[in-house]
């Protein structure tokens, strides 16, 4: 029950950005952000994909010797996946807060 939770209020939450970005600014910046949303969800899977089969059972294993002897381009993969998704979350809590500054904004007018 808890995972259905977690599992749907996201999905509820984006529902209400993008219904506003549709009302505020049409249906095709609605959709070219819902595009770049999914587009930036599934870039750090399509990344992690580039990773060796034997390093990624390892690390769902808890094998620590597997994991601490990955190369270099291995771990750059793996900062990547991380920089890029802390970037993404950066700039989509900071395209909400201008979101709400402009929906409050303009109901005090």
């Amino acid at each position: 029950m808890v995972s259905g939770f977690f599992l749907v209020v996201p999905q509820f939450i984006l529902g209400l950005i993008l219904g506003f970005i549709r009302m505020s600014y049409g249906l095709n910046w609605s959709i070219i952000y819902h595009f770049l949303h999914n587009g930036l969800a599934a870039l750090p899977i399509v990344l992690i994909s580039f990773l060796p089969v034997d390093l990624l059972k390892a690390a769902e294993k808890g094998e620590v010797a597997r994991v601490a002897m990955m190369t270099n381009q291995e771990a750059q993969i793996i900062f990547l996946v991380f920089a890029l998704m802390a970037i993404v979350s950066l700039a989509g809590l900071l395209a909400l807060i201008s979101l709400f500054r402009e929906y409050f904004k303009v109901r005090k007018i």
